[in-house]
């Protein structure tokens, strides 16, 4: 039985995913007690940005929800964030790598929707 190979969209998109959430979860438990927990994740925007530029608009866009659900995990104590500036950051992170990410990203916006008629 013949399974088809993924598409190169699909797999440039779960790889940039995967770089965003990784980095996300590496900084988050290397520097969860430091000084500089509250600035990680616009550290991880600059990634995020870079990802959406290598890996397309939809790996930059998953990779930033990804590493904000990290990085709100691994902060989290008890039902929220409770640090002012962690949630903050984490918000514009977020907003950040989702804009960024559509302003950055070398996508061609008719590649994945055209049809050859």
């Amino acid at each position: 039985m013949h399974v088809p190979a993924a598409p190169l969209w699909l797999k440039r998109w779960l790889a940039g995913s995967l770089i965003c959430a990784i980095l996300a979860a590496v900084l988050a438990s290397a520097f969860r007690h430091s000084a500089w927990s509250a600035e990680l994740p616009l550290l991880c925007l600059g990634a995020i940005v870079l990802v959406a530029v290598r890996f397309g608009v939809a790996a930059g866009i998953v990779g930033s929800v990804l590493a904000t659900l990290i990085f709100a995990l691994a902060f989290a104590k008890q039902p929220a964030v409770e640090s002012q500036a962690i949630r903050a950051n984490l918000v514009w992170m977020l907003l950040g790598g989702i804009s960024l990410s559509y302003l950055f990203s070398t996508d061609d916006p008719d590649q994945h929707h055209s049809r050859k008629v």
